[in-house]
């Protein structure tokens, strides 16, 4: 059961874990016919590792980018505005309001899932 909501949360440990099956059929294989399934298996797998690296690596950059903006808003309000008592910011309109609530709620939401799933691996 933790494992099925760990292979949600990270896909990445489902296929490390099907890798490992996939080499231990490898090294138990009988027949040629099995070890050559076992290589395509390992293939296929270690393929679909390497693009959700990747995919992450673009995803967290995209997360960035639009997170970027609002961020740069709420410091200038903090620190500009209330902090300092230089300036006055007009304030978001709904649909910005929206988006940046929703993207600070997916950073602070998917940090703790992450942090929960470290703490279920150990």
């Amino acid at each position: 059961m933790i494992g099925r909501l760990i292979g949600l949360i990270s896909p990445l440990t489902g296929i490390a874990d099907r890798l490992a099956r996939a080499y231990e059929a490898k090294q138990n294989a009988n027949t040629e016919a099995e070890r050559i399934r076992a290589d395509v298996e390992i293939e296929q797998l270690q393929a679909r590792q390497k693009v959700l690296i990747n995919g992450g690596k673009v995803t967290a950059v995209m997360q960035a980018a639009w997170a970027l903006p609002f961020i740069l808003f709420t410091w200038k309000v903090i620190v500009w505005d209330k902090i300092f008592g230089l300036g006055v910011t007009d304030g978001l309109g709904d649909n910005e309001r929206i988006l940046g609530q929703t993207i600070a709620g997916f950073y602070f939401l998917t940090a703790g899932a992450m942090q929960i799933t470290r703490v279920i691996r150990r």
